[in-house]
């Protein structure tokens, strides 16, 4: 019986559809399930949100339908009141994030939405998953537990200060590609649109004393709407004040992407005023999330600190997804685009004679924001790709690369791209990263990139043979390096203490760590509190026991952790504990499939900025078993396996073996794609036969994620800080992987032999669904 059919039979009691010692409902039940089984149907019992009534959901995967049921009182085994579905008629199917048991059925045409809730959360998923497999045209339940598949997706992201100068229709072209005028070819084809514009204020109607914000808004959606073509919907659009972001999706993608939310954070004049700040979008495309983030920090030469702080103000006050983690610490990928306003600090005749030879690496050693990044001030853990087009501000206005002599404004980069993925998760790369400079009504030139990224696929039903009890172990938990809460003294106690210098220094936390609930933890599990020590040790805590139980699923998830300082607070009437928040860091669960407990380190951020260190072992067991056992490949008689046999490659273990020392997870390596879209993840083995392929196999290495500049003063050849390398030979030896900063060496090394997963790609992903 496999993980689907259980569900009915778990559930006859709950329902009250069967008694046990009735001899004749018992015959009657097998007999339906029979019928089921042979039908290709599954049940599930759940409630109606609208009225909490128990139906029966029944999944029917022949005719990619969805039943909902109503038992007859006098008959028990008679159905009544039918409402029938197809599954195409859905335009979306979400998991509901705040309620683990909840999905919620939208219909197209705007028709009335719905919802039902499930026994627990691992009969979500199981349903989630048939509702994939139905959209995938499988009409059986594989077999065995299989990889999951990843496509690619290309993402347009662009930012533009337009300068409340109203933009020119007949320009765009020249910046934005066109998504009816792509090729066919699936590799030009750009899935994904995000462009944010700061100081977008005019009027489209001539002749008006004062623009009207909906009306300038509505005119910009519209012209970039009629610009990108008809093969893409507007996903989400949002304004601040003059600044605006909107994300196009191509149609066949649109029922894909669930939990659209938006924010945005003012952060200009007093800190409340919307002319600075930033507006943000998250979502996620099915297994992965994302938010794009627009924003305009503050102007001027001299302001770098103050930008830095609306860096750490946006982290702060952005309210998306998890409340319980910001931004930066619980999305797959966070695109972060916008007029930054960073400056160079050369004098302005110096930058003009370096634009005219060319020499852009020698102006780059000293901009702003990567001096301030170095630094570790803004923008931990981002990346940006190579800067190879000249500054893009401050132009003249209707001519073609023209700095303009008002003001005197030195040239500069303050129009950027710049993105983060957390740790283990299948990286982006940057495909081209340019400027416009053929755009000319603004003082600013519009920046974009090209970016490539990959999705994951659901999962697939798995038989229940292959679902045991398994649980997550941590332990030596500690942390290094936790900042305390300032000293607050007094103006009377202030001279009495003056030559005291515990006044003077900050004041130990008494730090605990508490591990979210999320779509596999139901609730949130707490450590103890170590009282005033910024070096805590928490050792080993009791394992976490997940709501799901498949590998495949938890092998892609994520623990986030928050750490919070109990703080005690003496008043004359009473004692209180108030606590404050120090920081948040991520935990790939991926690192825990492997015979040995594994050792990780992992930053501590608070509001984007170091906050400490986090230090522990992982490892996932189960009850019967030593330790985790591999998983099956596909095989060619697999109903979704469309590689030849001659491209399949045996797979490894799911994470390497630990090496003696460790330190942070590594980023996806160097990817080699065959004719038949098969990704395989090269293993430190010189057998050749491991990565066989046919005779028109082609290799590619993503775009490197080194960005070099090279610095001539203080800075030598800085290197951004997501880095990877292998070696000429295509085995990894060692990967080393700088995550956040040179500082700190938040890396981790992989022995010779270790070995990577395979994944799978699909062959035709927009023809996959």
């Amino acid at each position: 019986m496999n993980i689907l059919q259980r569900t009915r039979a778990s559930s006859v009691a709950t329902s009250g559809a069967a008694d046990p010692k009735n001899l004749k409902d018992l015959e009657h039940y097998y007999k339906a399930l029979k019928k089921n089984v042979l039908d290709f149907q599954f049940e599930f019992i759940v409630a109606l949100k609208k009225n909490n009534k128990v139906r029966t959901l029944l999944v029917n995967l022949k005719e990619k339908s969805i039943q909902i049921i109503k038992m007859s009182k006098k008959q028990k085994h008679k159905k009544s009141k039918i409402k029938k579905y197809g599954i195409d008629e859905f335009d979306r199917i979400t998991k509901v994030k705040n309620e683990n048991k909840l999905i919620s059925f939208s219909r197209k045409n705007g028709k009335k939405e719905f919802g039902v809730s499930f026994i627990n959360t691992e009969r979500r998923e199981c349903f989630y998953e048939l509702l994939w497999l139905a959209r995938s045209g499988a009409t059986a339940l594989p077999d065995r537990e299989e990889q999951t598949l990843f496509d690619t997706i290309n993402i347009f992201v662009s930012t533009w200060n337009v300068g409340d100068a109203q933009p020119r229709a007949d320009q765009l072209h020249t910046w934005i590609p066109a998504g009816n005028s792509t090729t066919g070819d699936r590799k030009q084809q750009i899935d994904l649109y995000a462009i944010g514009v700061q100081e977008c204020h005019y009027d489209p109607l001539p002749k008006r004393e004062h623009s009207d914000d909906d009306r300038c808004e509505e005119h910009w959606f519209s012209m970039l709407a009629t610009h990108i073509g008809s093969d893409y919907v507007r996903l989400e659009s949002i304004s601040l004040v003059k600044m605006r972001l909107i994300l196009f999706v191509r149609k066949e993608h649109y029922y894909k992407i669930n939990h659209i939310e938006k924010d945005s954070e003012a952060t200009g004049i007093g800190g409340i005023y919307g002319n600075k700040g930033a507006t943000a979008i998250s979502f996620q495309f099915l297994e992965t999330s994302f938010c794009f983030i627009s924003s305009h920090f503050a102007a001027h030469q001299e302001k770098s600190e103050q930008r830095n702080r609306n860096y750490r103000d946006i982290v702060k006050g952005l309210n998306l997804g998890n409340k319980s983690s910001d931004v930066l610490n619980q999305f797959h990928h966070v695109i972060w685009m916008g007029d930054f306003n960073y400056r160079v600090d050369l004098f302005r005749e110096e930058v003009l004679n370096l634009v005219k030879k060319n020499n852009i690496a020698k102006i780059l050693t000293k901009d702003q924001l990567a001096v301030q990044k170095k630094m570790e001030r803004v923008f931990l853990g981002f990346k940006e790709a190579s800067i190879q087009f000249m500054p893009t501000y401050k132009l003249e206005r209707g001519q073609k690369g023209v700095y303009t002599e008002e003001k005197q404004r030195v040239p500069s980069w303050c129009d950027r791209i710049l993105w983060k993925s957390l740790p283990y998760t299948q990286p982006i790369s940057p495909v081209s990263y340019s400027s416009a400079p053929d755009i000319s009504t603004s003082d600013h030139i519009p920046v974009y990139s090209l970016l490539s990224a990959y999705i994951q696929r659901p999962c697939l039903p798995v038989p229940q043979s292959l679902i045991r009890q398994l649980r997550i172990y941590f332990y030596d938990l500690k942390a290094e390096n936790l900042v305390g809460k300032k000293s607050k003294i007094d103006e009377k106690d202030k001279e009495k203490d003056k030559d005291k210098d515990k006044d003077n220094k900050d004041h130990p936390p008494s730090p605990y760590l508490v591990f979210n609930a999320c779509s596999y933890v139901e609730e949130p599990v707490s450590t103890s509190v170590v009282y005033h020590n910024s070096n805590p040790l928490w050792g080993n805590i009791a394992p976490i026991v997940p709501i799901i139980q498949k590998k495949t699923f938890l092998e892609h998830q994520h623990l986030f952790i928050t750490i919070f300082d109990e703080n005690e607070s003496k008043s004359k009437k009473e004692r209180k504990l108030k606590k404050r928040l120090i920081g948040h860091a991520t935990v790939p669960l991926a690192l825990g499939f492997n015979s040995e407990p594994y050792s990780f380190k992992t930053r501590i951020t608070k509001y984007g900025l170091n906050s400490g260190i986090l230090y522990g072992k992982i490892h996932i067991l189960y009850d019967n078993a030593a330790h985790t056992p591999p998983l099956i490949p596909m095989h060619s008689n697999s109903y979704m396996a469309k590689e030849s046999v001659a491209n399949e490659v045996a797979y490894g273990p799911i994470v390497p073996p630990p090496p003696p020392i460790v330190t942070l997870p590594p980023p996806p390596p160097t990817i080699i794609t065959t004719t038949t879209t098969t990704i395989n993840y090269y293993s430190n083995n010189n057998n050749s036969d491991n990565s066989s392929s046919t005779d028109n196999s082609y290799t590619t290495t993503p775009p490197s994620n080194e960005y070099e500049y090279n610095y001539e003063n203080n800075y030598n050849s800085y290197q951004d800080d997501d880095n990877y390398s292998n070696d000429n030979n295509n085995n990894i030896n060692s990967i080393t992987v700088q995550m956040e900063s040179t500082t700190i060496d938040d890396t981790i090394t992989l022995s010779p032999g270790s070995n990577r997963p395979m994944l799978r790609r699909s062959k035709s992903f927009r023809k996959s669904i």
